[in-house]
């Protein structure tokens, strides 16, 4: 007894449907991904200072409340990010100590393949290949051209350029943020009254 026609279709309709409706998914989450991720961050960042109004709703009014929990907030990232550097900064001034026990061990690894060992030859062929490639590397450089510009304009451009993005997404983080604790009365009242219409 096979299977009826309209089962068939239905199932293939179905796959359809849905491997459509993920491309068009997977599209958007590539496509909307500048806009999709502060948006995502910033209901983290509503849900996380919530109870944070809440309690500070007690002393002050709503506003207020809403301003003091998300400049606390930033706050807070910026001592984050701040001890971050430091502790960045202090790793990059080690380096030195460790570039030393680095060219330790490569004098202990040059010492081990002196000779006709395999640890050797591996070496010299290595050796002979960066030669090589160094060799045709250097015959096929072009040119290089150096220009000056004159504008200072041009040349604050390029140093805002890449700061402009992330300063533009904590901005929607920030804005989006207020805005949801700000209305968040009117979003639990939507809420309460979906939960009772559906009793």
């Amino acid at each position: 007894m096979g299977v009826p026609a309209s089962t068939g279709d239905g199932r293939l309709m179905r796959a359809v449907a849905v491997t459509f409706l993920g491309t068009v998914a997977i599209l958007a989450l590539y496509f909307g991904s500048a806009v999709l991720i502060p948006t995502a961050v910033a209901v983290l960042l509503a849900f996380i200072l919530n109870p944070v109004v809440t309690w500070l709703r007690r002393l002050l009014p709503l506003p207020l409340a809403v301003a003091v929990a998300m400049l606390g907030a930033l706050a807070c990232v910026a001592v984050l990010t701040v001890l971050v550097m430091t502790q960045l900064a202090e790793v990059a001034g080690s380096v030195t100590g460790y570039q030393a026990n680095l060219r330790q061990k490569v004098q202990d690894v040059r010492l081990l393949a002196e000779g006709s060992g395999p640890v050797g030859q591996f070496l010299a062929m290595a050796a002979g290949l960066a030669k090589d490639l160094s060799a045709e590397a250097t015959t096929a450089v072009p040119p290089l051209r150096v220009q000056t510009s004159d504008s200072s304009l041009s040349s604050v451009a390029t140093f805002v350029a890449p700061l402009l993005h992330p300063v533009l997404s904590v901005g929607i983080v920030v804005v989006l943020a207020l805005f949801i604790l700000l209305d968040r009365d009117h979003l639990s009242d939507e809420q309460r009254g979906l939960k009772y219409a559906r009793y």
